[in-house]
């Protein structure tokens, strides 16, 4: 039985998250339902965002390798949840991406993509 290729954003793939995970913060709002609560509660904080940094180094990586340059590299927020499905839960892998961009790890590359209902998307690259 031949092994299923790894993903850009595999688990078995995965070097440890660059940061110590008490930075990263996770936290439901005050009007949230306690099932938000409940549930921002047993994530696991750093995991998200450490899968989501290495996928972006792997694919800087394949890029610099194929001689492409900063135009070739990125996400959309559904490209990536789609890349990460099933491990990651859609809702999480986007506010994981949110608290990247916020801590200034992803930026808006300025370009956009269209998501799979036409809406334009951006695209985030790594700062």
């Amino acid at each position: 039985m031949t092994p299923e290729p790894l993903s850009l954003f595999d688990d078995r793939a995965r070097p440890p998250f660059p940061r110590p995970v008490e930075t990263v913060q996770l936290a439901a709002r005050m009007t949230d339902p306690d099932t938000s609560v409940a549930a921002a509660a047993s994530i696991t904080p750093g995991r998200t965002e450490a899968a989501i940094l290495d996928g972006f180094r792997r694919q800087r990586a394949v890029v610099a390798r194929i001689g492409g340059d900063e135009a070739d590299e990125g996400y959309t927020d559904d490209e990536l949840v789609a890349q990460m499905a099933p491990e990651h839960y859609s809702p999480t892998v986007k506010s994981a991406r949110s608290r990247l961009s916020n801590a200034g790890l992803l930026v808006d590359s300025g370009t956009r993509r269209p998501s799979s209902r036409g809406r334009e998307m951006i695209v985030w690259r790594l700062a």
